[in-house]
């Protein structure tokens, strides 16, 4: 298993669906699997990506250590709801958990140098999980 360090979150933005991200991931980019380890619907269910055990694509030059978590919306112009929101804090702890990490080793894709978007949203801060 690889040392992971950091969990990522992202938005979807305007791609909501896993069928799109999936195209958009594989058919577009090129990649051979979705981006994300776990991707977290607006009915709050939570969506296998790629397996943990493997580097994701989701953050350029970061993601060897990281676990990249996509919350399917778009949180600039909409606000998580309750039901992503406990899917959300229930699986970031899990994951402290599993990889003995702290709740600074959460980070948005937003905190990462030479990213130009608002990701995860700007309607997503801190205050509101964990």
């Amino acid at each position: 298993m690889r040392e992971i360090k950091t969990i990522v979150i992202h938005h979807s933005g305007n791609t909501d669906t896993v069928e799109n991200i999936r195209k958009l991931h594989v058919e577009t980019n090129g990649w051979d699997d979705i981006g994300y380890h776990f991707m977290i619907d607006r009915k709050g269910s939570l969506i296998l990506g790629r397996e943990t055990e493997k580097a994701g694509a989701h953050v350029y030059g970061y993601n060897e250590d990281s676990i990249g978590v996509c919350l399917l919306g778009n949180f600039d112009k909409e606000t998580l709801n309750e039901k992503q929101l406990k899917m959300l804090n229930w699986l970031i702890n899990m994951l402290l958990n599993e990889f003995s990490l702290s709740k600074e080793d959460v980070k948005f894709h937003r905190d990462f140098p030479d990213v130009n978007k608002s990701c995860p949203g700007g309607n997503v801060n801190k205050d509101i999980f964990i």
